[in-house]
Formats: C-alpha cells, structure tokens, sequence
C-alpha cells in the first residue's frame, strides 16, 4: 500500500480485497485478516471468514465455528471464547444469535438482550423481527414484546411498514401493530424496488395474474394483469394477452394497452411504443 505521495506504508505477500470501509488480507491457504486503509493491522490473518462493517459500527468474525466481535477501529468486543453457535449480520443494532441450539439476539458488543428462548429468528427491521416458537412463526419488537401472534408457517422481515406471512399454501402481509393487512389469499407476494408489493393469484383459465399493494398492504391494483413493471416513478407498465399499457400505481389508464411493446426511458422520461402495421387490403386495376 501506497500513499497519495508515493510512499509504501504495508506490504504483504498476501492478496488484499477491498470491502468499502478496509482491506481483507486473504492468504493462500484461504485464511483472511483485516487491515485499515491507513496499514493498521485490526485482525491477524488466520479467520475463516471476516464480515465487512456492519452499520458503521462492527465486523464479525469466524475460525472453526467459533464467532467474535470486533469494533470499527479494531477494539474486540467479543473473542471467539464464548458459546454462540451461529452470529448473524447485524440489523437494527441487534445480531441474531444461536446458543444451545436456540435462538435470541445480542447488542454489538456480544450481550445478551433477547434471550435465546426461539426455534429461529430473522433480522430486526421497523423495530421487528419474526421468531418461531412451538412451529408458528409471529413477530416481536426490541422490548421482547409479543406484537403478531405466531400464527403462520413462515415469517418474513419487515421492509419499513410491513411484512409477508404465509399461513398454509398461501401468502398475506401484516403490519407492525399485528393487523392482517393484506389477507393470506394470494400464490406468491413479491416486492419490488420501488417497496410496494406485487400479489399473484393462480386463475384456472388464464394462469397466474398480478396486482400491485403499497408498502402497507393498501390494495392499488386488482390482480387481473399477467405482468406488471413497477418503474418506481408513479407508474407501472401493465401486460395483458400481448398487448401493453401504463397505469398510475393507483390503476389509472394514461397509455392505453394497445401497444405490442412499451419501454421506459428514464432519462428522458418518456415511452417508447411498438404498435402492429395496420394493413390494407388495395386490388390494383390492370392497365388496359
């Protein structure tokens, strides 16, 4: 390593990784270290796996199953001398953790807050993480407090307002007050990057259709489409038996669905149209 004025101020036989905040030294024989952009060696190189900083605040780290802690400027804060099976990325200040083969959550400095009391958790989110007790999954906040009764097969993290649930086949989303949002009726639920939600359903004639939630579970457009593209500007291209159209992401028409193709340009932020000729039919009359 070399500084803005040409000075070597590290030097390594071994390979360094970029990972944004430092330097992974990565040995031969696949060991990893930490270096700090300035050559200030924070972990010998001899780890299984070491994480890249995790909310500004932490790396984790692992050698043969065993898990530490350690701060941004390279204070440890848990060694590896402890009894966590598994430590999970943290989120919301809080890393899930295993301890004798259940589940709780630890601060950043490797204690304690929620006990490992769950068959499995997911991440906090919105103050929330999903747990599963007894084979039902349900969701608390940071405080431990019970907010949606597990009732459900699978539980997801929130995504700011809300989070999809699936009770038996079926998928729904729920609230961080514990309301049913969205009901469990729907084959798939997926998210999309503008964080509104698209809701399939399965019709027996014309397959699976696609409708649109906001990120609250507020209905904006039926399932009746087979494609919807969410082009987070306000308005989404809709599909149907090959013809397309764009919708406001309330489900108000501003291009009628008549066009073979339509395509988003964002820079310039106007559509682009692909229509079938309209052919006609001319008999040419014979020269006499």
């Amino acid at each position: 390593m070399v500084n803005s004025q040409g000075l070597e101020f590290y030097q390594t036989n071994h390979k360094l990784i970029d990972n944004g905040h430092s330097l992974w030294e990565k040995s031969d024989q696949g060991r990893y270290g930490l270096i700090s952009y300035t050559g200030r060696r924070l972990l010998e190189t001899k780890y299984d796996t070491i994480s890249a900083l995790q909310e500004g605040r932490i790396y984790t780290y692992e050698r043969e199953g065993k898990y530490g802690i350690l701060s941004w400027d390279g204070k440890v804060l848990q060694n590896l001398e402890n009894n966590f099976q598994e430590l999970h990325a943290m989120s919301d200040e809080f890393l899930g953790v295993k301890i004798n083969g259940k589940y709780g959550f630890t601060d950043a400095w490797g204690r304690l807050r929620i006990a490992n009391r769950y068959d499995s958790v997911t991440h906090f989110m919105s103050n929330m993480a999903a747990v599963k007790m007894l084979g039902r999954w349900g969701y608390i906040n940071k405080s431990e407090r019970l907010i949606v009764q597990p009732h459900f097969d699978r539980a997801y993290p929130f995504r700011e307002k809300a989070a999809i649930v699936k009770k038996g086949q079926r998928y729904g989303m729920v609230n961080t007050q514990g309301q049913l949002v969205v009901p469990a009726v729907y084959d798939r639920i997926v998210p999309t990057a503008a964080n509104r939600y698209l809701v399939y359903q399965n019709d027996p004639q014309r397959g699976a259709l696609v409708g649109l939630v906001s990120k609250a579970g507020k209905p904006l457009i039926h399932p009746k489409y087979e494609s919807i593209q969410d082009l987070n500007n306000g308005y989404v291209i809709v599909g149907r038996n090959g013809k397309y159209g764009l919708l406001t992401v309330e489900g108000r028409t501003t291009i009628p669905m008549v066009h073979k193709e339509l395509i988003h340009d964002p820079y310039n932020e106007v559509y682009l149209s692909v229509t079938r000729p309209t052919w006609k039919k001319v008999e040419l009359k014979k020269e006499e």
